[in-house]
Parts: C-alpha cells; sequence; structure tokens
C-alpha cells in the first residue's frame, strides 16, 4: 500500500505513542485541542497521535445533540444502536460511529473540505486500500471482514483523522505507516468487543434524520 505523504511536513506525539521516528524539529501540529504542544517527529502528514481523556461510556437517545472532549470523538455519551462497520459516501451521526469504536472498532474520517480535489481522491483511495489490506478479524460475524469503517465527516478540523476507543489520530494525508501502528494498537480494545452487525445509518429505509445529532 502507498501511503499519500506530504513532503516537509513533521509529525508529533502526544500520550505516549511511539511510532518511527528519523528527525527532530518543531511543528504545530494538526487539530484544536490546546494541548498539543509537542515536540516534533518525523515523517509526512503532520500526524499527531493523541491519547484524550476517557469519558465512560453511556447510551443516550438516538439523535440527541453530543458534546464531546475530542473531535472526532473517542468515548463518552453515544447513541444505542452502532453503524455498521464498512466504509459510507456520506457523513455518519457521531453517536453511532462511537459505538461502534466502543465494540472495538477503528474510525477512518476525513474533511475533504479542507484538500484539493487531487488530494481528496488520494485520501480516499488510501483509506480504501488500507481496509482491504486488512487482515481478518475472525470474531466477526460474516458478512464483516473487520471492525473497520470510512466516513466522510464535514466537521472534522483535520483533512484525516483515525479515532479508536480512548486513542486518536490527526493528520494533512494518509501515512501508511503510522496509520497501520495505530489501527494495530488500538484495534479490538474497545470496553465491549464484540464484532456483531450494526446498521446503514446512511440507508433511507432506516429513516434517521438528515439533522441527527444537531
Amino acid at each position: 500500500m502507498a501511503g499519500v505523504v506530504a513532503a516537509g511536513c513533521d509529525r508529533a506525539v502526544v500520550g505516549g505513542e511511539t511510532l518511527p521516528d528519523d528527525e527532530s524539529g518543531a511543528t504545530a501540529g494538526v487539530g484544536g485541542e490546546a494541548s498539543w504542544s509537542v515536540p516534533a517527529g518525523s515523517g509526512g502528514c503532520d500526524t499527531i497521535v493523541y491519547e484524550p481523556p476517557v469519558s465512560a461510556g453511556q447510551h443516550v437517545a438516538e439523535c440527541v445533540t453530543l458534546d464531546h472532549l475530542t473531535n472526532p470523538p473517542t468515548s463518552g455519551k453515544h447513541y444505542p444502536r452502532w453503524a455498521d462497520y464498512r466504509s459510507y459516501d456520506a457523513p455518519v451521526p457521531r453517536g453511532y460511529l462511537l459505538h461502534a469504536l466502543e465494540h472495538g472498532g477503528v474510525l477512518f474520517a476525513y474533511n475533504c473540505a479542507l484538500l484539493d480535489a487531487a488530494s481528496c481522491d488520494a485520501l480516499r483511495i488510501a483509506i480504501e486500500d488500507f481496509q482491504v489490506a486488512f487482515a481478518a478479524d475472525p470474531a466477526c460475524e460474516a458478512p464483516i471482514e473487520h471492525r473497520l469503517l470510512a466516513a466522510p465527516d464535514p466537521e472534522l478540523d483535520a483533512p484525516f483523522a483515525a479515532a479508536a476507543w480512548g486513542q486518536m489520530l490527526k493528520a494533512r494525508c494518509f501515512d501508511d505507516a503510522r496509520v497501520g501502528a495505530f489501527a494495530k494498537k488500538h484495534y479490538g480494545t474497545g470496553p465491549e468487543d464484540s464484532c456483531a452487525p450494526g446498521f446503514d445509518p446512511t440507508d433511507p429505509e432506516q429513516n434517521v434524520p438528515a439533522d441527527c445529532g444537531k
């Protein structure tokens, strides 16, 4: 898999995550979290790995507005149903995605409004290639192969993010090595280890309101 590399970018680490390093520098990184004043590492995409505080998981009524500590959410209140483990072409209400993370899923989210068309296409292809190559999970029920999800997210404050329960990565593009290390380490580590089918919140027959969670 060939990652999308942004030349001249630095990478920073928060919360003790260890990823490949080969040069030093300084970067403001990506994302709005004030605590991300961190030393830089190496490589492309300005990748930042962050271990935010964890809020207790709690089911709330579907489509109520949720207030989370991070963008994208990595813990806290979520909806009783969870999104299917698959790729989505339209945004998925975050309360459904977060429940999938509680089950040990890893989410790849992206905001193409922050990219040019070519970079957006490359990012989507990189995510798709990664999902196809990811090892099958024996805990999953057919036809699910693994607990990876991907979806556009217009609320995301970085072009790309990966999220697991209590863990987050943000970047300007897709770096195979760093995304791979993140997914391998945090896959299946949610507080509820389950790979049962969920549902597709973007399916019109599910009648999820267009303003769900707003």
